[in-house]
């Protein structure tokens, strides 16, 4: 790569991030105390690291195996993601349900898709809307 394709991959990168932090922050601040009821809506994130890829290449090895392996995720009522250069970020946002189940659901969608997934993958990485997950 020359200089110039360095500091536009590294644009793109910046813009996802900045997105998906924008994203993240919006759903936390809408999400009250009451979130955590039985019938709330519960935001998931699904975080995954794969070095040294595009964020073409990361849509295309990461981002959409996973989307199509956790479109089946009871109570899905919706789903977005960012693919950045080597980081995979998905939301999940559940209807009706706890986290703790909401959680239990996502980790079982993964489980049976994750031996699909390239040999040198970090993650995926679930955590709730609310929490960061710890950087690579």
């Amino acid at each position: 790569m020359n200089p110039t394709t360095d500091r536009s991959v590294e644009a793109s990168f910046v813009a996802s991030l900045t997105i998906g932090c924008a994203l993240l922050m919006f759903s936390a601040a809408c999400a009250g105390p009451e979130s955590q009821g039985a019938g709330a809506t519960v935001t998931i994130q699904v975080i995954t690291y794969l070095a040294d890829i595009s964020s073409e290449e990361t849509e295309a090895v990461l981002t959409v195996p996973l989307e199509r392996a956790l479109a089946q995720t009871p109570s899905l009522r919706g789903m977005r993601s960012v693919s950045a250069h080597g980081k995979s970020t998905i939301w999940l946002e559940l209807k009706e349900t706890q986290e703790k189940t909401a959680l239990q659901w996502v980790q079982a969608q993964l489980a049976k898709m994750q031996p699909g997934l390239p040999a040198d993958v970090s993650g995926p990485v679930v955590v709730p809307s609310g929490n960061m997950a710890p950087d690579r």
